[in-house]
């Protein structure tokens, strides 16, 4: 057995060599095995992921070279993390067994130097022992270009992979049985569910459109493109692609509407992939490239992109409170939305929607211990509570990043303007106490929502700031927008400066342009911030905005805010 799978190495070796240059799908996370400077990772089809197997004489291994880079994959200086770069003829770091995996057109590509596996099961491309039925061990070669620049002719371009896991959503929210997985969409069984993908296209053109599916039993569905539909017939037990045609494609974000239309089993198909023919830098859609882990990617990505105002501080003044408006426009009170009103260097202050019949507004402070583990903090690092108003809760945080947090449960309106107050003040014993307060317009007074202190840290009030995210990536596809108005702060002397000037920004899934429905910037004489539900018109990131000033400076006593 042993020899004959030397044999059928060589064979297999051989007839890759014959394809020229390849790449090199993983079965698992259905994106392709390319270079980022000296390290491999995955990402859709382009010219980072065409590679060339070279043979190495009298032996059954074969190298992997990296075309566009002219670097070896090897394991040379990490039995873990493998890498890409010149090598020594000799290294067996650098050469690899191409182990077919029974009953497919897969291989398993082992390390001769290392005898283990390369794979994708935590997300990134590792090298080590492997469970038999890992898809995150298996690899796909294909035919690849024999082109080292991007073609101009639509016919020749790559095909885009868009997983459905990072890109869809469904009609009716916690749909019953139906599940979208890194797999793409499975357990389809209601008709009433209609899943629609979402992809954006930098440039109108004609582009060709693949679906990736399969079904146990046959079943036909409906692809709705812009205003032409498709019936496909899925017909296979095993992943197939089915041509959906070409078509002329505007500028913007396309919804590809999916339909269940007759089924002869329990379910419809199963649905892995939209395969879109053209430039890859011109065809903008969620994938692995976000976090380098297919699964948080699509998580994140579904999310969409998350939004900031960031207010510029008046200079040379010790600035001890900050004073800021928000209205939260009617029909934007999406559940899962965060509109974060009062940020600072180290924490932050604002409303949610958590769910149909809870909101809140929260207040929370990081440690400076850097860690998702809140259990983990050293006892000199915690974040400690100070006191909280009546009805707050406070407890420790985590997940991203760990601290104080503490929230409110209160019934806000969207339509209602809502005031915020935030204080950070050194104690001059290297610890900061910050304190936030809310203007309840139902009692015309403020409340107290908490005070904590943060040690191993002395500092005013720096990088004031409003955010937008959503937290539900089941609502990723509906949008939100947030207005802040009248921004004020006050230094340690109690003299009020207005900030009427702001800097836009986004997180790595808008900056990456996996997901680039967010804008922001000034309208009706206040900042905006706007994510989600795919639109079209999207603010370039660091983009400067003045508004108006309306000189309405706040009238506080500090001294008589409840404590």
């Amino acid at each position: 057995m042993k020899n004959f799978t030397i044999i059928l190495c060589f064979f297999i070796a051989q007839q890759l060599l014959a394809q020229g240059n390849v790449s090199i799908q993983n079965a698992w996370q259905q994106t392709y095995l390319q270079a980022d400077s000296e390290k491999p990772s995955l990402g859709v089809q382009s010219n980072k992921a065409v590679w060339v197997i070279e043979k190495i004489a009298s032996s059954t291994e074969v190298r992997l070279k990296h075309l566009a880079s002219g670097g070896y994959l090897n394991a040379e200086k990490d039995a873990k993390f493998p890498s890409i770069g010149a090598i020594e003829p000799g290294w067996w770091s650098a050469m690899w067994i191409l182990e077919p995996v029974a009953g497919t057109d897969q291989l398993r590509l082992q390390n001769k130097w290392w005898s283990t596996y390369l794979h994708t099961e935590s997300g990134a491309i590792e090298l080590g022992t492997i469970q038999p039925g890992w898809a995150s061990a298996r690899w796909k070669i294909q035919p690849g270009s024999n082109n080292t620049t991007t073609p101009t002719a639509t016919n020749k371009q790559p095909f885009n992979t868009v997983p459905l896991g990072g890109n869809t959503f469904f009609s009716n929210f916690g749909a019953s049985g139906i599940e979208l997985s890194i797999q793409g969409i499975q357990n389809w069984t209601g008709a009433t569910v209609v899943p629609t993908v979402y992809v954006r296209f930098l440039e109108k053109g004609t582009y060709t459109l693949n679906i990736v599916a399969k079904a146990a039993q046959q079943s036909t569905i409906n692809v709705g493109i812009q205003s032409k539909n498709v019936k496909v017939a899925v017909n296979s037990p095993d992943w197939k692609k089915y041509p959906l045609g070409s078509f002329t494609l505007e500028a913007g974000y396309l919804p590809i509407v999916l339909n269940g239309l007759i089924r002869t089993g329990t379910k419809f198909a199963d649905i892995q992939a939209i395969e879109i023919q053209g430039d890859p830098a011109k065809i903008k859609f969620v994938d692995a490239t976000l976090t380098g882990s297919a699964q948080d990617s699509y998580y994140f990505g579904r999310r969409g992109p998350s939004v900031h105002m960031s207010y510029t501080l008046p200079a040379g003044k010790n600035i001890e409170w900050f004073y800021n408006e928000v209205t939260v426009p009617s029909g934007n009170d999406v559940i899962g939305s965060y509109f974060m009103v009062n940020g600072f260097a180290e924490g932050y202050c604002g409303i949610q929607v958590n769910s149909a019949t809870e909101r809140r507004v929260l207040f929370s402070v990081w440690s400076p211990y850097t860690t998702d583990d809140p259990g983990s903090i050293p006892a000199d690092q915690r974040v400690k509570l100070l006191g909280k108003g009546p009805g707050v809760n406070a407890q420790d945080f985590g997940g991203e990043g760990s601290g104080g947090q503490s929230y409110l449960v209160y019934n806000w309106k969207a339509g209602q303007t809502y005031k915020f107050l935030t204080r950070v003040y050194p104690n001059g014993d290297n610890t900061t106490t910050y304190s936030a307060y809310f203007f309840d317009p139902a009692t015309k007074n403020w409340r107290f929502i908490a005070s904590f202190k943060r040690p191993k840290t002395s500092t005013w009030y720096k990088s004031p700031h409003s955010f937008l995210e959503n937290f539900d990536p089941e609502r990723g596809a509906l949008t939100r927008k947030v207005f802040y108005n009248n921004q004020w702060v006050c230094d340690a002397q109690g003299n009020w400066s207005e900030m009427t000037e702001a800097r836009f920004t986004n997180d790595d899934t808008g900056r990456k342009k996996l997901r680039m429905d967010f804008n922001g910037g000034v309208e009706n004489k206040q900042f905006f911030l706007r994510n989600c539900g795919f639109f079209n018109n999207f603010t370039d990131p660091n983009s400067m905005f003045k508004r108006t000033p309306g000189g309405k400076k706040p009238v506080i006593n500090f001294a008589q805010l409840p404590k």
